[in-house]
């Protein structure tokens, strides 16, 4: 068996003559970029087959398959918010998922489709306790690096700075003065974003006693002069 991008190749014979079986690469529910196959050696007609969208299982060879949902799929961030009316938020397809926990519905936004492959890495999402909705997002793209805020629970974003080939490691807002956003970048360091105007955003950098990675950084609420960060290991 030859998995491709939206064929399979399949030979019974080492390899004499081949049979090709064709799918439509619009379909999310069929066969795309097959990425490996498993043969029940027990029943060699067997074959489960991990593709890009959704798992498949033939019991002829490879010659048909069946879908085999999963419940469950990859998500890198998942966070519930405090207050009084908790809201749920996790990640999927880079894209970011809302529920409110009191009403149990749900929005999402910033969804990729299933046919879409990206060539940047998936939005770091970071989940703000001290205003109810307020989200805030780090994004990949050709013309560079964004840090985004959101005062929606995701559904519209506005740009708060712009950097190129940098990382984000942490993101904490002032929890007596939230309009001052502490974050972490891997090269940048530790910049302080003072948010009040979002069209005239304040940047200040804070310099550190030793050289490295601010991994963490927590403001205490009764006191926010006072601020611990850990640095390196």
């Amino acid at each position: 068996m030859v998995l491709e991008e939206n064929e399979i190749a399949i030979t019974t014979n080492n390899g004499a003559s081949w049979t090709n079986h064709v799918y439509s690469v619009d379909d999310p529910s069929g066969y795309t970029f097959g990425t490996s196959a498993s043969y029940n050696p027990f029943q060699p007609e067997e074959v489960f087959i991990n593709s890009d969208w959704y798992p498949m299982f033939s019991m002829d060879g490879g010659s048909t398959l069946q879908l085999l949902p999963v419940e469950f799929y990859q998500t890198t961030f998942v966070g519930i918010s405090k207050g009084s009316v908790p809201h749920l938020y996790h990640s999927v397809q880079e894209g970011l998922v809302h529920t409110d926990l009191t009403s149990v519905t749900s929005q999402a936004s910033n969804i990729t489709p299933l046919n879409y492959m990206s060539l940047g890495s998936a939005p770091v999402y970071f989940m703000d306790n001290t205003i109810t909705g307020r989200v805030f997002s780090y994004t990949n793209t050709f013309s560079g690096s964004f840090l985004n805020v959101s005062t929606d629970h995701g559904q519209s974003t506005t740009s708060i700075y712009q950097t190129f080939f940098d990382f984000i490691v942490a993101v904490t807002p002032n929890p007596v003065n939230p309009n001052l956003i502490w974050t972490s970048f891997m090269d940048a360091g530790i910049l302080v974003f003072d948010i009040t105007d979002l069209n005239n955003v304040q940047e200040t950098s804070i310099a550190l006693p030793d050289a490295g990675l601010a991994t963490s950084i927590h403001i205490l609420e009764q006191n926010p002069e006072e601020i611990y960060i850990t640095l390196n290991h």
